[in-house]
């Protein structure tokens, strides 16, 4: 219970769950449900709407092309996991391929697709978000900096074709 206490208030830990790409993916469709009920309502939007129809296939062409290169490409982790040694170990640190970042990809796919769709000089400070989740996951010693900064040309590029393509 402690150190659960201990990781919840490492700060660094928190930033990183802000590219957890499973968390993002529910919170897109619990926000795209949202949405479509508002429509529902006779609410309309369409900022939210050209996010969706950016973000989503953004984020699914990045996790898409994360999935195939850490499957093709296993590439260990600079840390150990916790599985089999309990001294010397990163709490952390995952036992899977480290390169490269998911997390970064996801930050960067979510937040480029943010700024596309309000395409505004003013908000280009949302790129702090995925670039203190690229530096989460470096500070947590769960990846190299070439991990995330692929991974953040990952999702950034995503965002990007997705951008020309829609």
């Amino acid at each position: 219970m402690k150190s659960l206490v201990k990781e919840m208030v490492n700060l660094w830990y928190i930033i990183t769950l802000l590219g957890e790409p499973l968390y993002c993916s529910i919170g897109l469709t619990v926000s795209l449900l949202l949405y479509l009920m508002a429509r529902f309502l006779g609410k309309r939007s369409d900022f939210i709407k050209r996010f969706f129809i950016l973000a989503i296939p953004a984020l699914t062409v990045s996790l898409l092309t994360i999935f195939l290169i850490k499957t093709v490409y296993f590439i260990p982790r600079p840390c150990t996991p916790c599985i089999d040694v309990l001294n010397d170990c990163n709490p952390y640190c995952e036992d899977d391929s480290s390169f490269p970042s998911g997390h970064t990809a996801t930050g960067f796919a979510i937040f480029t697709s943010l700024w596309f769709v309000r395409k505004s000089k003013k908000h280009l400070p949302l790129f702090f978000f995925p670039v203190a989740i690229a530096l989460s996951r470096l500070a947590l010693g769960v990846h190299t900096p070439v991990d995330v900064i692929v991974g953040g040309v990952i999702g950034f590029a995503s965002a990007v074709v997705m951008d020309r393509l829609l």
